[in-house]
């Protein structure tokens, strides 16, 4: 669980993959006090990679820019719908896929 002095809302929870546009906000002493979290109690490697990298980047002059938590990187910007993929099958009936299957080589008709 997050402690509720952390920088960011559920932390411990975040995933690796979100962690570097979640911190792009954060200052030295916020990064600090995540680094300072992480190595007291998951000690995650690649964690510690991500929030040293930020860190260095702020010390040789970037500076901290806003992002919104109200809409994290880690929520996609669309919905999944289905497939595009005519269930009825090829235009030409008869012919198979030109990757070919277990029972088809792949030729087309051509080929016969």
């Amino acid at each position: 669980m997050s402690e509720p002095n952390l920088p960011l809302a559920n932390y411990d929870e975040l995933p690796l993959a979100t962690l570097g546009h979640r911190i792009r906000s954060l200052t030295e002493e916020e990064i600090q006090q995540l680094l300072d979290h992480e190595r007291e109690h998951a000690n995650r490697v690649h964690v510690i990679e991500v929030l040293t990298s930020r860190m260095d980047e702020l010390r040789r002059g970037a500076s901290p820019t806003p992002g919104s938590e109200s809409e994290p990187s880690d929520v996609p910007g669309h919905k999944r719908s289905g497939s595009v993929v005519d269930p009825a099958g090829p235009r030409e009936p008869g012919r198979p896929t030109e990757h070919g299957t277990r029972t088809n080589t792949g030729k087309g008709k051509e080929h016969h």
